[in-house]
Order: structure tokens, then C-alpha cells, then sequence
């Protein structure tokens, strides 16, 4: 059987057909950053040191798919800012006044300060990896609502003011939408982090509630620009897994504290499922237990394609590279097709 490019196993995992192995995605671009002499703070800060540690991880662990760091938007305050209100504790919501939301409006993202050089960098990075699966990462409007309004204060609305709720995911859905087509137009795939808005944190109630309408109608809106799109959604999501599975997105990321065996059973390969190796594993894990987490995830989920090996999440900044690089090694061995 010939080599494939990473594009083509993404591909035929999106077509249901059998490439050379299955699709490894590995996102180890921030356990770079030693290496080459950066801290985590210089990669928030400095797109061009984190693009250098991109290319970096993937000469080491050549991923099936690469995806552009995001942007450290929706907010007025610069990065360095974020950066350094972080290091002094949490940060105070944009939102912490309701009445500031009619003050919002959403940007042009093709002109906007920090969204044009992120549009650049999906470009830059498109070119650079032609035969990769490029994924470039917005926000959904529930996780764009809880970063302007914090989600503690955010699911108290719900119960205390939920038409203001409605109000702020309404601008957050025409914002989520129009980054979104701008990234479309670079010609990566949409990678659409909807990070607050599992069972871990909300309620199946809030889901159907707040969240379903309003990421239903943003990814129907890139589905009809053509647009493959790639769900994340953090922790626990058994519950809405029906509602999940019947959007519509491409592909499905499943962290480690959901069922692998359920999303496969409802998903019925309708649609990709990415993941779902516990991320805790790159830090304290053992060789055993990595190659036992792969090896289940690939004989659980890439019966008939429709599966990407990945970790359930983002990898640790304190995973330990000799842990990633037996993922790595596991996810060759084992998903090879016969």
C-alpha cells in the first residue's frame, strides 16, 4: 500500500474509506517552546515564535493535521494584556455590566488589528503545509459568550436575565460567523471550539436552551459556504451526544471523560470522530497505559474510518516529550490497515 499525505487519510476518514493507517492529529506546537528557548508567555504573545514551534513539532512528530493558533480575541485589552492579567489573577469580564453590551461591535475581521494577522498566519500556514489538514480555531457563540461575560456570571443569567443571554449570544453568533467565513476564505478547515459548553460545566438544560439554536444556525451557515467544520467541546458531553451528532459538523472532537463507545454507537459514522487519549497521560502516564489508551481508542472507533487518533484535549504544557513521542509511535504501530 503507498504513502499517503496527511490530507489524504483526513480525507478518506471524511469519505469513509481506508488510507494507509489511520489519521494521527498531535498538536505538540507549545512542548516545543523549551527547545527553542521560548517561554509559554513568549508564544502568547509573539505569533512568529509560535509559528517556529509549530514547524518545529511537526519535523519531529509529522501530524495528519496542523492547526493555526488562535487569536487572543473577543476582547478590547491587547495579549500582553491578557497575558499579564492572568499572571496577577482572573481577569474582570468585558461584560461585567450588561448594560455594555449594546456598546459592542463586531469587527470586520479582515481589517481588524488582531484578526487580519491571524487571517495572514492561516494563509502562511496553508502554503507551508499543502499536505496537511489545516484547521484554523474561532470560537462558537457560547464559548465567545462566556469569555466576554464569564461563565459563572453567564449561567446565572440564564435563570436571572435570560433574554440578555439570548441578546449576547445573537452578537456572538453573527461574530462567530463572520470570522468564520473570513478564515474560510484563507482555504483552511474550521476548527469551531465551542470549550465551555459540555456537561462538565453547564447543564443538558442550558445546552437546549441557550447553546443548541445558536451553534446549529453557525455551523448551517458554513455548511452552506462549503465550509468542513471540526466541533471541540471539553469534558463530559454524553448527554447531548444525539444533539451533537445530529448538526451536521464534519467531525467531532471527543475529550477522555466522554464515551468513545457511545459517540461510535450513536454517531452510527455519520460523522468523524476525533480523540479521545487522556490528556493527563502525556504528563504522568506510563508506556503501558499510552499504548493501552491508543490501541483501545483505534480498535473501538476505526472499524469502517471515520476516526482520528488524538488526545481528548489540548496536551499539557508539562507533558513529558518522551510520552508524546510513544503516542506517537502507538498510533503508527497500531493503526495501520491490513
Amino acid at each position: 500500500m503507498r504513502e499517503y499525505t496527511g490530507k489524504e487519510r483526513v480525507m478518506a476518514a471524511l469519505n469513509r474509506e481506508y488510507a494507509d493507517r489511520v489519521p494521527i492529529s498531535l498538536e505538540a506546537t507549545r512542548q516545543f517552546a523549551p527547545v527553542l528557548g521560548f517561554t509559554i508567555t513568549e508564544l502568547e504573545i509573539d505569533p512568529e515564535k509560535m509559528l517556529q514551534c509549530l514547524v518545529a513539532a511537526h519535523e519531529v512528530f509529522p501530524s495528519d493535521t496542523i492547526s493555526v493558533p488562535p487569536p487572543y480575541l473577543p476582547t478590547t485589552v491587547t495579549a500582553r494584556q491578557q497575558v499579564m492579567a492572568a499572571e496577577q489573577g482572573a481577569p474582570r469580564p468585558q461584560l461585567e455590566d450588561k448594560s455594555d453590551l449594546a456598546k459592542l461591535r463586531g469587527p470586520n475581521p479582515r481589517e481588524h488589528r488582531r484578526y487580519a494577522p491571524y487571517l495572514e498566519m492561516c494563509r502562511k500556514v496553508n502554503a507551508m503545509f499543502n499536505d496537511t489538514w489545516v484547521l484554523a480555531q474561532t470560537a462558537a457563540p457560547w464559548t465567545t459568550a462566556t469569555t466576554l461575560r464569564s461563565p459563572e456570571y453567564l449561567i446565572y443569567d440564564t435563570v436571572d436575565d435570560p433574554q440578555f443571554v439570548h441578546e449576547l449570544l445573537r452578537y456572538c453568533t453573527e461574530l462567530t460567523k463572520a470570522v468564520s467565513e473570513a478564515i474560510a476564505e484563507t482555504g483552511v478547515n474550521i476548527f469551531l471550539g465551542d470549550t465551555t459548553a459540555s456537561c462538565s460545566l453547564i447543564s443538558p438544560k442550558i445546552y437546549h436552551g441557550f447553546v443548541q439554536r445558536y451553534l446549529e444556525e453557525t455551523v448551517n451557515f458554513l455548511k452552506g459556504k462549503g465550509v468542513t467544520v471540526d466541533l471541540h467541546i471539553c469534558g463530559y458531553i454524553d448527554p447531548i451526544m444525539e444533539d451533537l451528532a445530529a448538526l451536521g459538523v464534519d467531525i467531532i472532537d471527543l475529550d477522555s471523560p466522554s464515551s468513545l463507545e457511545r459517540l461510535v454507537e450513536v454517531s452510527q459514522k455519520k460523522v468523524v470522530i476525533r480523540g479521545n487519549v487522556a490528556t493527563d497521560l502525556f504528563a504522568v502516564g506510563t508506556r503501558e497505559q499510552i499504548e493501552g489508551s491508543v490501541r483501545g481508542c483505534i480498535e473501538t472507533a476505526a472499524g469502517g474510518s471515520a476516526f482520528i487518533l488524538s488526545p481528548g484535549c489540548a496536551i499539557p504544557d508539562n507533558a513529558q516529550m518522551e510520552n508524546i513521542r510513544c503516542f506517537w509511535e502507538a498510533g503508527l504501530r497500531y493503526g495501520r490497515y491490513s
